[in-house]
């Protein structure tokens, strides 16, 4: 008998592995990629903004749009989504079939130079390995981590923070590589999260009312993030309350012990470790590149370099707001691995 792998449409072993930018998303998106039961899905919400509201009839068109969306994850052929490097052989796919596979990528990619759309024609979706997990890594949803789980009823979601300060470094130093942003969308993220927040028992805490724009504008670049991130993960954070298909993981954690932290997501996941995995872990922390968005990095250095990136006066004002969250207060104390800076 033929034994097909679930629709991930109500949840059914669909992971959430969401978090902000610059947080080692890509990272942890490749070490659950790594497995072998694993159909990894890289960012397939990008430029898509799903509705996020609690009236009642919105929330059975969100979850109705929802479950469309992660029905279809699987079947997508998109570079972008289904080509991120590096490719990992699957359990549903013989020796032949992933270097098919493979091919069919690389043909893409050179494609996509003459037209940005080109697919993967030859794509697996895993639809016969019964043991299949569907992993959506997204940060652009983490806003919506708790009606997302609501609505798709069998999902887990795996919450994923970075240090202020390391989410900050890492974005100012994409600013000055002109990879993806500028100071000006930096204030507009963090007008958009006080909007959003102002009138509603996130803003309230805060401080975040009508004047809000007013608060934003008087701020500096650093500043203006530390209070996106603030926002932001605490959005995702109250709202999910104590949900058992949630698990909040720190980047620096994993950073520090990658065995032992692959090994406790993979649990919440429903996988078991697996020697392809294993041994991505050796190579991507054994080496690092100097691309910006590379997966194989010195994880402790990776973590800590924010300290040699901002002054002692920035880091303060940094986390002078940060630790005024739950989640930033986290970080207070957080030290080093020894032979880092301090």
């Amino acid at each position: 008998m033929n034994i097909r792998a679930p629709s991930p449409a109500d949840g059914q072993q669909l992971i959430l592995l969401f978090g902000m930018p610059r947080s080692g998303t890509t990272w942890l998106g490749k070490l659950f990629d790594s497995h072998p039961h694993v159909l990894y899905c890289h960012e397939p919400d990008h430029r898509r903004v799903f509705a996020d509201s609690g009236a009642a009839d919105a929330a059975d068109r969100y979850r109705l749009e929802l479950q469309t969306f992660v029905a279809g994850l699987p079947a997508l052929q998109s570079l972008r989504v289904a080509g991120k490097r590096p490719l990992f052989r699957k359990k549903f796919m013989s020796e032949f079939g992933f270097q098919v596979a493979r091919l069919s990528t690389e043909v893409a990619r050179a494609g996509s130079r003459v037209y940005p759309a080109f697919p993967i024609v030859v794509h697996h979706d895993g639809s016969g390995d019964p043991e299949r997990r569907v992993v959506w890594k997204s940060i652009q949803s983490l806003s919506s981590l708790a009606p997302t789980l609501t609505a798709l009823e069998k999902a887990r979601g795996i919450h994923i923070l970075r240090h202020p300060c390391g989410y900050i470094a890492s974005t100012l130093r994409g600013v000055d590589l002109k990879t993806f942003s500028d100071n000006s969308s930096i204030g507009w993220m963090a007008y958009k999260s006080a909007r959003n927040a102002a009138g509603t028992p996130l803003g309230d805490r805060f401080g975040f009312g009508d004047d809000h724009e007013q608060m934003v504008r008087d701020l500096t670049p650093e500043e203006r993030l530390a209070w996106h991130w603030v926002l932001t993960n605490e959005k995702a954070r109250m709202e999910v309350g104590d949900n058992t298909r949630y698990l909040r993981v720190r980047y620096e954690d994993i950073c520090r012990d990658p065995q032992a932290g692959v090994q406790k997501m993979f649990e919440f996941a429903g996988l078991e470790m697996s020697d392809q995995t294993q041994a991505f872990i050796a190579a991507s922390t054994g080496s690092s590149q100097n691309d910006y968005y590379s997966v194989y990095k010195n994880p402790s250095q990776a973590a800590w370099r924010w300290r040699e990136e901002l002054d002692d006066q920035t880091v303060a004002r940094v986390m002078a707001i940060a630790t005024r969250s739950t989640l930033g207060a986290e970080y207070a104390n957080m030290t080093p691995p020894e032979g880092r800076p301090s």
